[in-house]
């Protein structure tokens, strides 16, 4: 009875033996398993971030194909968006999880709506507000101008945004153009410093827009019409911090673009991001062929 007490004794020790040792193997596969789905799900989380910013910033040298002349975006500091004037945007003293990381620069640009364009033949200033008579320059059959929150203006000297303060209404001896009322206010892309300005050319503006970094590192849409802005969407969650740096070549290369993402994992990516078309010359010389 003894022997077989021992036997069975020795038995279960070595069965709890084995058993811890299968056990302890499985712990090991399933940290092992668990380690390796982290680091995939880091990783797809990065490429989907990578892509996503990429075709953002694309999207935005893109959109400065719309412009007839040469027209750079706005770089903006870390932790800051300020209008062209130096003054800070709305968005610095809203929700603190929605103003810029302080350690993430922004970028503002517009795309244009140019076969909309139209021929100032007459304008009067009145302080900031401004009446201009305009035609279109280009076949107009489809031409909604009411939808548009701002202008792009053009003298022979500075570019300027303009902001219609009544929907645009037709001439009355000139059926096929137009009559606005606009006020040049603040604007994240131009500085509007003058009321003595001739504007020859009004530009209907498609949108204005800044892409940032916010606090909970959200990527974001922040849209803008002069001084107000329109709408702050939210494009990617946990996104990378931005730096940004702007290349202008020489007459006939694209502009650049070059981006460097700073993940919070430490990993760091970068890319570059161009212009289709060539880099051009002022408005001067879209003004004399206009």
């Amino acid at each position: 009875m003894k022997k077989e007490s021992g036997t069975t004794l020795l038995e279960m020790l070595v069965c709890l033996l084995l058993g811890a040792a299968l056990l302890l193997c499985a712990l090991v596969l399933l940290r092992t398993a668990n380690s390796a789905y982290l680091s995939l799900l880091i990783a797809q989380r990065r490429t989907l971030a990578l892509s996503v910013t990429h075709e953002q910033f694309k999207r935005a040298m893109l959109n400065l194909d719309s412009l007839p002349f040469h027209f750079a975006p706005r770089l903006h500091l870390p932790g800051r968006l300020r209008y062209a004037d130096g003054s800070d945007n709305p968005v610095q003293r809203g929700a603190k999880q929605h103003r810029p990381h302080p350690e993430s620069a922004a970028l503002t640009t517009l795309r244009l709506e140019t076969q909309a364009a139209l021929s100032v033949i007459a304008h009067q200033w009145s302080g900031p507000t401004i009446s201009i008579d305009a035609c279109p320059r280009f076949d107009t059959a489809n031409l909604e101008l009411a939808t548009y929150h701002s202008y792009l203006a053009q003298s022979l000297e500075q570019t300027f945004e303009l902001v219609p303060l009544t929907l645009p209404t037709h001439h009355p001896s000139r059926p096929h153009c137009y009559r606005f009322r606009l006020q040049a206010q603040k604007s994240m892309l131009t500085i509007n410093t003058t009321t003595s300005e001739i504007p020859l050319v009004l530009i209907p503006i498609q949108e204005i827009y800044t892409l940032y970094v916010d606090n909970e590192r959200t990527l974001r849409y922040l849209s803008h019409a002069g001084g107000q802005n329109i709408e702050n969407q939210p494009i990617l969650e946990q996104a990378p911090i931005l730096g940004i740096e702007w290349s202008t070549p020489q007459v006939n290369q694209p502009d650049t673009l070059n981006v460097k993402l700073h993940f919070l994992t430490g990993h760091e990516e970068n890319f570059r991001v161009q212009t289709l078309l060539a880099h051009r010359q002022g408005p001067f010389n879209f003004l004399l062929n206009f």
